[in-house]
């Protein structure tokens, strides 16, 4: 009988034992489960939140490269620009003013002046013309004022208007002339200049 006892208690102690251990190894699965889903659902948020970021990211580059574009595109534009300014200030255009002036004096027999006319010049008595260069008076100015520009299509535009009595001949862009002539050839001061356009 004692054989028979010492069986019972040890396998109700056995059973008992074995209850106790599998009840304890339940809850700490169950623990460790839930302890699991928790980490597992941290782990799911941190991905969405690395999913957004990484969207808002993607989001920003493409606004940025597209505001890239159009800041390359605007300095593209500006340095084309630039250069056709650049260029078109190299061109010569603007107001030129050339004047010439001299005065001198023709002297009779009688070692004093004397108007100068057809013949009066030292070379008159071969056959020579006025003026010491031949062809002027005594007192002689020109004075010529010139207006170049150059149009947006490339061509350039010269205009001259020179204080002589003679007629002023221009050319256009058309290879036709133009005349323009100035009524009282060299004007007095506070005159105002009169010049009439032939085409």
């Amino acid at each position: 009988m004692y054989k028979k006892r010492t069986l019972a208690v040890l396998i109700a102690l056995l059973t008992g034992a074995g209850s106790v251990h599998a009840q304890t190894d339940l809850s700490t699965i169950e623990a460790r489960l839930i302890a699991l889903e928790k980490r597992l659902q941290d782990a799911e948020n941190r991905a969405q939140t690395a999913e957004n970021r990484a969207d808002s990211a993607e989001k920003k580059v493409e606004q940025l490269t597209t505001q890239q574009q159009k800041t390359q595109d605007n300095t593209q534009q500006v340095a084309q620009r630039t250069a056709q300014l650049e260029k078109k200030a190299d061109e010569k255009s603007g107001f030129e003013f050339h004047g010439y002036a001299r005065s001198g004096v023709i002297m009779n027999d009688s070692a004093s002046s004397t108007k100068s006319g057809a013949y009066m010049t030292p070379a008159g008595e071969t056959g020579g013309a006025i003026g010491r260069l031949g062809n002027q008076a005594d007192t002689y100015v020109e004075m010529n004022l010139e207006h170049k520009q150059t149009l947006d299509n490339g061509a350039t535009t010269p205009l001259q208007s020179d204080g002589g009595r003679r007629t002023n001949h221009l050319q256009r862009l058309d290879g036709k002339h133009q005349r323009f002539e100035r009524s009282s050839g060299l004007r007095r001061a506070g005159q105002p200049a009169d010049l009439r356009r032939r085409v």
